[in-house]
């Protein structure tokens, strides 16, 4: 019979979750105080049979104590709904204090974060088993570390976090995993992906004969329900238009205000905006290399 000293306590909120998982698989009953209130107190080998957890709509504290299950394989983190316009107080998120207790689940083979718009870094860097990661509609997640530590990974997704704007070892981690095959990211990305060199303008060939042999995406998140999704054939056909565009209208060494005004004078120029896609109130997928590259889906009225 265990003693007290060998029991682990877990916070309430993880507690309860714990308790039907384990009922489900052990028939657990749980324990008690003398005034017959649940004490959350479990032996090791219980918190061992615990392998996968599911969050949704967490609040801040909610995965607090994960870090004490050693089997711990599989965390999934999601919320529904736009925060955009929601108050904090309204908005449900785990925090970056939780995030800390992310970090320490150094057996974790899948971690999926979505839409947890409180949360501004994630590290990685104990996870050496990472098979799946995905970080997706994070508003307010301006960092991920410790990815360039992975060597096991099989998919990838990274995309709508609005404050991400770069990674830069992107291309080294996508090189190092000879296993990776399945890669969903942000085209913001694009240039960390491929190794772009700002100063000569190329890119790392071999990433680029290494996607032959993936499954790639590309995603451009226009609100919280809609998204541009394009393949990787015309992600570059963008990336050429984009280099063109800025060798064309862009002047070399000039000031932030003229890099704008060239821009806005090729898009004055070039883009045609997709009013039928206004009508039908739905986003674009683009997937084969016959279509053509997405129209901007908003903008004012004129003239193709």
């Amino acid at each position: 019979m265990s003693t007290d000293a060998e029991l682990i306590k877990l916070p309430l909120s993880l507690g309860l979750k714990v308790n039907e998982i384990l009922k489900e698989k052990i028939n657990f009953i749980p324990r008690q105080n003398k005034t017959g209130i649940m004490t959350f107190e479990y032996t090791r080998e219980e918190l061992e049979l615990i392998e996968k957890l599911d969050f949704e709509n967490p609040v801040r504290g909610n995965i607090e104590g994960i870090e004490l299950l050693p089997n711990l394989k599989t965390l999934v983190i999601k919320s529904d709904g736009n925060t955009a316009y929601k108050q904090d107080k309204n908005i449900a998120s785990i925090s970056d204090k939780d995030s800390l207790c992310i970090y320490k689940c150094k057996n974790l083979e899948n971690l999926s974060i979505e839409n947890q718009a409180k949360l501004s870094f994630l590290d990685v860097s104990q996870m050496k088993k990472l098979h799946f990661f995905s970080a997706k509609k994070n508003a307010r997640l301006e960092e991920i570390s410790g990815l360039e530590t992975a060597t096991e990974l099989w998919q990838l997704d990274c995309y709508g976090n609005e404050s991400l704007m770069q990674m830069d070892d992107l291309n080294k981690i996508i090189m190092q995993n000879e296993e990776l095959t399945d890669l969903n990211l942000d085209v913001l990305l694009f240039p960390d992906a491929v190794g772009y060199d700002v100063k000569s303008g190329e890119i790392n060939e071999d990433t680029l004969r290494k996607f032959d042999d993936m499954n790639i995406s590309w995603y451009e998140i226009l609100s919280s329900e809609k998204n541009i999704k394009i393949n990787n054939y015309q992600m570059m056909s963008m990336h050429e238009k984009a280099f063109q565009a800025l060798k064309e209208y862009v002047p070399n060494y000039c000031e932030k205000r003229t890099v704008v005004l060239g821009i806005e004078q090729y898009l004055a120029e070039n883009v045609k905006y997709d009013y039928e896609s206004l009508k039908n109130e739905h986003s674009h997928s683009y997937s084969s290399k016959s279509d053509d590259l997405p129209s901007i889906t908003s903008g004012p009225s004129g003239r193709s």
